[in-house]
């Protein structure tokens, strides 16, 4: 097996532990709730090193759905104007 294939295994072998023993990881995953569970937070927070300080407000946190959002307000006040 490849040092890669090793790396890999080091990752999921936890993540796949913290889905069955963490409801907040899991609920996360199950798009339950859209708060990034600490284990990812500090995950980032150690790759970006001094470089954290810089990440703005709300950096981590993802609205999948902001486009169909913004669209649809539009739509509701274009139609608003008649």
């Amino acid at each position: 097996m490849s040092s890669e294939g090793y790396g890999r295994i080091k990752y999921h072998k936890p993540i796949r532990r913290m889905l069955g023993e963490d409801r907040h990881v899991r609920d996360f995953f199950e798009g339950e709730t859209d708060e990034v569970p600490p284990f990812y937070v500090d995950r980032v927070r150690g790759e970006l090193g001094p470089f954290w300080e810089d990440l703005p407000a709300g950096a981590l946190n993802h609205d999948q759905n902001a486009y169909f959002k913004k669209t649809d307000q539009a739509r509701v006040e274009e139609l608003a104007q008649g």
